[in-house]
């Protein structure tokens, strides 16, 4: 028969069971419980792919947005003359998922020349109407004699933003590059009465503010032509924004992508950009544009675009040597650059 005290004891001991029993239940529970609401947050969420594929019938802009790929390097390119200083400066871009391809120098200080003229048409088409007629004044008198001109646009001629555009962009009119500035002004301001030489200072000061609101840092534009200015400055990476901005707007878009328009009646502009012309060995049958340049500061240069198979491509070619060099560089940029994005795939 136990004593007292070993009942006490036993008592004691059965005690402690129960409560270490008790402790490994609620610490069960515990762990089940932070388990399952892993378990369930984690279904709430949409599956990551694996192996960087996306799923087949689904869409992910993300996944779309951070896709990347290496630059291509140098040597998967034929030679450019970058090396031999033929060309200063050479930038390739993919428009359609954001990223630069190739790129040699693109942030040194270069003269745009007619290249300018893209900013001017992207500033006068925000401003101008495209049912109004503007007539040519006093402002041609303002373009330098060596300017590149058509002999197309006169003195109280009346001539539509279309016209004026076709003129500027693919002809590269001086002309049309100093009506549009005027006309823009004016209408910017509300002043009807501005001065020539005012409505064209008012003007480059519209260009300049959209040059900073576009992100063109190392940008500087003086006149609306592109006629040479020593500070009248910009680099590849800013033209690459110029150029993806005059873009957007369907005008100009649509001007920049033909070889050939009527003026008037017998009378046509003819683009500068070989790349789009058949007869030309250059010619690129997905060419789509842009703008030449050529002053003896700033030699010869383009800005070209192409679409290929739903991507397009930007191509920046400055101060190159030869005026036909440029076109040839332009082309083995767009060319190599569309083979290269089909093995990235």
């Amino acid at each position: 028969m136990m004593t007292a005290r070993e009942r006490e004891a036993r008592r004691r001991k059965y005690r402690r069971r129960r409560i270490l029993i008790a402790v490994a239940v609620v610490t069960a529970l515990i762990v089940l419980a932070v388990g399952l609401s892993i378990a369930l947050d984690g279904l709430k969420k949409d599956p990551e792919p694996s192996g960087g594929d996306q799923p087949e019938g689904t869409t992910s802009t993300q996944t779309a947005a951070t896709t990347a790929y290496p630059m291509m390097s140098e040597a998967q390119l034929p030679d450019l003359g970058i090396r031999t200083n033929d060309v200063q400066v050479v930038l390739l871009y993919d428009a359609t998922t954001g990223q630069p391809v190739f790129s040699f120098d693109a942030d040194r200080r270069m003269y745009p020349a007619s290249i300018t003229k893209l900013m001017t048409a992207a500033v006068a088409c925000e401003y101008l109407d495209e049912n109004a007629t503007y007539t040519i004044g006093d402002e041609i008198d303002l373009v330098e004699l060596d300017a590149s001109r058509t002999g197309l646009l006169w003195y109280g001629k009346g001539v539509t933003l279309k016209t004026l555009l076709e003129g500027l962009l693919l002809f590269s009119d001086a002309d049309a590059a100093y009506c549009l500035a005027v006309n823009t002004a004016r209408t910017a301001t509300g002043d009807a009465t501005l001065s020539d030489t005012a409505a064209v200072a008012k003007f480059m000061d519209l260009v300049n503010d959209k040059l900073t609101k576009i992100g063109c840092e190392n940008s500087h534009f003086v006149t609306p032509d592109g006629y040479h200015d020593n500070d009248h400055y910009t680099t590849a990476n800013d033209l690459l924004r110029i150029a993806l901005h005059a873009r957007s707007f369907p005008r100009i878009a649509e001007t920049v992508a033909m070889r050939t328009s009527e003026a008037y009646p017998g009378e046509y502009y003819t683009s500068t950009n070989q790349l789009l012309d058949p007869e030309s060995e250059y010619y690129y049958p997905y060419a789509n544009g842009l703008k030449t340049g050529t002053t003896d500061e700033a030699c010869n240069c383009l800005a070209a675009s192409a679409t290929k198979d739903g991507t397009t491509l930007i191509a920046i070619v400055l101060c190159h040597h030869d005026t036909d060099g440029r076109f040839a560089v332009a082309k083995t940029l767009l060319e190599q650059g569309f083979l290269y994005l089909e093995t990235q795939k």
